[in-house]
Order: C-alpha cells, then structure tokens, then sequence
C-alpha cells in the first residue's frame, strides 16, 4: 500500500468519527447552553439560566401547533434544575387561559420589539420579556408594592416559540 492510499483512509476514518460525534457535540451544547424546566413532550416557550445563579425559569406547555388550547397545560417554573421552586399557576381551579397574558409592542419604531408573557399571583406581577433592539433585556422580572426586580438571562436563552405563544394568548 502506498503512503498516499495510506493517507486517505487514515482521514477517511476520521471523516468517519467526526460524522458520527458531531450530532453527539451538538446535543450535548445545547443543553449546556439552555437548560429548562420542561418535559420532553412539552414545547419550551422560554427558558433561560438566571444569570449570576443557578436557577433556570422555564415557560413550558402543549405545542400551539396541534390546536393549542391556551385553557390547558402552559406553566411558568423556577428554581434549580434538580428542584422547581415556584410552578405557576398553582392553585386548583385556575385554568392557564384566564392567568396568562401576552403583550406584544413595537413601541419605537422597527428598532424595538417586546415580546411579554405576563401573570399576576395576588398583588405581585411577574413577566418574562425578550425586549430585543434598543435596550436589550431577555429575562423575567417580579413587580410588587415596594420593589420591581429583574433577572436577566446568562448565556443564550430559548425562546424560538414564544411570539407564536404570545400571540395566541389573551392581549393585556
């Protein structure tokens, strides 16, 4: 065999391996980049790790493609990925469509867009807002009497699916 035919299946094989560890790579950045409270069989409309924490808030339902019905399903849950904290909504009786709202602006012109997902639990309002253009913020926020609160997001956030979300909720 001649050192060129030597050569060539030399990188063959590693034409091969890397064929077969690429989608391996892949998968396995992606959930190093976006880790999320939701099941394998819901859509994740968003989630983000807190940046500075550990803690991931996740907003995950039934996929609005197979006639979503935004009465059944959708939860916002936080916490640590080995523990949910807060799941909402969480009190019997409450069904999705009457908690969550959605709030989609253009408020300056083509350079701003805010897409919002919002629901209020008794006298405190929380928000998950991608705000993209001026003044960029992805994350979620807490308003109550005294204080308003936001987190933004570490790292790149998922939330491929939350304007057709959005859009499908009640408007605020």
């Amino acid at each position: 065999m001649t050192y060129r035919e030597r050569t060539r299946r030399r990188y063959a094989g590693y034409a091969a391996a890397i064929a077969i560890c690429m989608p391996l790579l892949s998968n396995a950045e992606a959930g190093a980049i976006s880790p999320s409270h939701c099941a394998a069989d819901e859509v994740t409309y968003f989630s983000c790790q807190i940046k500075g924490s550990k803690k991931v808030a996740s907003l995950c339902g039934p996929s609005i493609i197979r006639g979503f019905d935004p009465g059944a399903g959708l939860e916002y849950r936080y916490g640590r990925p080995s523990s949910i904290e807060l799941t909402l909504p969480s009190f019997e009786g409450t069904r999705p469509v009457d908690f969550f709202r959605g709030e989609h602006l253009n408020p300056h012109g083509e350079s701003t867009v805010v897409d919002s997902v919002l629901f209020t639990v008794g006298e405190v309002s929380y928000g998950i807002t991608v705000r993209e253009g001026r003044n960029k913020f992805i994350g979620v926020w807490k308003v109550d009497r005294r204080k308003h609160e936001e987190w933004p997001c570490a790292g790149n956030a998922v939330f491929d699916n939350l304007l057709d979300l959005v859009l499908k909720l009640p408007m605020r």
